[in-house]
């Protein structure tokens, strides 16, 4: 399982404050989860459960990030990301 930082984003927007989370080239869009309900019931799903996706942990960590975990993606290197951040820097 992957792990990566990401800046805290703007969540008066819902899921509507992510554009993208996906491979660098823009090729494999990844299905996201802020909700640890949604990201339980993923498992369930009957198309797509065995391609990749991200849950989000909105509560910021020690250094101010969100943690995001990539599952179904062993040989990732790389992950792109375009939102709504709090912070512009």
């Amino acid at each position: 399982m992957a792990h990566f930082e990401i800046p805290q984003i703007v969540n008066d927007y819902g899921n509507l404050s992510i554009d993208y989370i996906g491979s660098t080239d823009r090729r494999l869009p990844f299905v996201f989860y802020t909700s640890a309900t949604a990201f339980r019931y993923h498992k369930y799903r009957k198309r797509g459960k065995n391609k990749p996706y991200v849950w989000i942990d909105t509560t910021p960590n020690e250094n101010g990030m969100y943690d995001c975990f990539v599952f179904n993606a062993p040989l990732l290197d790389r992950v792109s990301i375009s939102a709504i951040f709090k912070d512009l820097r």
